[in-house]
């Protein structure tokens, strides 16, 4: 049975990625989210002026899991916003962040409806719903860093409470752990967010799936392009735009995919084909009289 299933989710998979060309999808929402991620950096640094250099060490300690030229053109761009900041900066900041985020949900949700058959919002509330995502992101943005940049007073207290367990040497680590919490809580929610009403109840398998791929292949990424050290005399001072695209291309394919599998999982349960109708019972037919 359970090579059964994972044959069934494996052929349902396949069937979404090219009947939906996810890879085009991804590639759209890699152009929304490298337009977002400057403006959101901005906003963030703005939010975060007093934590800089703790916003900076937090960075460089994903490094393992970041592309070195992504990581190197992030570093730059908030050394010049804290060299640059303004007010006028910060209006257009907020201006470009949410209207590019908000093209990021409507993007997501537009190939979330392909996968799933139909959409969850529509009309002028399917709007309202893009602009608030994008404060929404913002905040969950502001609070994550926030836990990730001060965390360590938590672990620096019990440590004076119960000095026999000495913990707080274990938060270089344990903060990676508490991303990997928050990454998930956030696709959980979006998955759940997305879905069609009524069908909302299979989200986390997805959302657990797809936050530990994305750990995976950023880690993969971030290896096999520091084995290629030529790559700069193929796209020249472009190669770290190009780096952080493609990152965030694959990025989106999982995301994508996340919710992919959760689909195929409730038509698993239903016992569905793709773009079937819900299998209702077989009625019985009358007997005949006399």
């Amino acid at each position: 049975m359970r090579w059964h299933k994972a044959a069934f989710l494996t052929r349902e998979m396949l069937e979404i990625f090219f009947r939906c060309r996810v890879s085009r999808a991804a590639a759209e929402l890699s152009y929304y989210l490298t337009f977002s991620i400057f403006p959101t950096l901005i906003c963030l640094y703005t939010l975060l002026s007093r934590y800089f250099s703790e916003l900076e060490d937090m960075l460089v300690s994903l490094e393992r899991f970041l592309p070195t030229a992504t990581m190197d053109i992030l570093l730059q761009f908030l050394d010049y916003v804290s060299r640059n900041s303004s007010k006028t900066m910060l209006t257009a900041a907020v201006i470009l962040m949410a209207s590019s985020s908000a093209a990021v949900f409507r993007s997501l949700h537009s190939i979330m409806a392909d996968i799933q058959g139909r959409p969850r919002f529509h009309g002028g509330f399917y709007m309202l719903v893009s602009f608030l995502f994008a404060l929404v992101l913002l905040c969950v943005m502001y609070f994550a860093v926030i836990v990730m940049i001060t965390g360590n007073w938590f672990l620096r207290f019990i440590d004076q409470h119960i000095p026999f367990l000495s913990i707080s040497s274990a938060w270089n680590w344990l903060r990676f752990v508490l991303l990997f919490g928050m990454v998930l809580l956030v696709l959980y929610g979006l998955y759940r967010l997305l879905a069609p009403p009524h069908e909302d109840e299979t989200a986390f398998p997805g959302a657990l799936a797809a936050t530990a791929a994305l750990v995976a292949m950023s880690i993969i990424m971030s290896f096999c392009i520091s084995m290629f050290s030529r790559y700069p005399l193929v796209y020249g001072s472009l190669a770290s735009i190009v780096i952080l695209m493609l990152w965030l291309n694959v990025c989106g394919v999982i995301i994508i995919m996340g919710n992919a599998l959760n689909v195929c999982l409730r038509r698993w349960k239903a016992g569905q084909t793709p773009g079937a109708e819900p299998i209702e019972p077989r009625k019985t037919p009358p007997a005949p009289r006399g």
